[in-house]
């Protein structure tokens, strides 16, 4: 490999214009270009691979903290986890929706089942606030989710046209 480079044209070339310097210009070139190799190396190796070693530290000691918080929490997950499916197994999802609803003073207009496990329902001129509140109790008592809610603001105060589709 070293004598395919040497005998190149380019090579050549450049040899015969480095003879043609001075000795101390040869060595004036020579440490300039070890100087600028040096740099290189630095700038182009040693200070990317130690900023990466630095950040994968980081990653490790903010992954290592989660994983420690996750193991001292596990039992308050298993007990969160239980309290949520606190609906038994017969229990329809617009079974729930409608006795939990009376007790936020909200009607369905319209209701339609999506899927196995969903369910889309329409209200008209409900209290938002009232909205916002069952849909919590529905998510913390029963686990039962929104997964797409279209809200539209009406003339009175406080009160909504919403459709919406619940999940669980």
């Amino acid at each position: 490999m070293l004598a395919s480079l040497k005998s190149s044209a380019l090579y050549q070339q450049f040899d015969q214009r480095f003879s043609e310097f001075s000795p101390r210009d040869q060595l004036a070139i020579k440490v300039l270009a070890a100087f600028f190799a040096i740099i290189i190396l630095v700038y182009g190796v040693l200070v990317p691979a130690s900023q990466y070693q630095q950040d994968a530290q980081a990653h490790y000691r903010s992954s290592l903290e989660s994983y420690r918080w996750m193991q001292a929490n596990q039992g308050a997950f298993a007990q969160a986890s239980q309290q949520r499916s606190q609906r038994d197994p017969g229990q329809s999802l617009l079974g729930i929706a409608n006795k939990t609803s009376k007790s936020y003073q909200l009607s369905f207009k319209r209701y339609q089942p999506v899927g196995e496990a969903g369910l889309s329902l329409w209200l008209d001129n409900v209290s938002f606030n009232s909205l916002v509140m069952w849909l919590e109790r529905l998510d913390k008592k029963y686990g039962i989710s929104v997964s797409e809610i279209a809200v539209e603001r009406q003339p009175d105060k406080g009160l909504v046209n919403v459709r919406l589709v619940l999940q669980g």
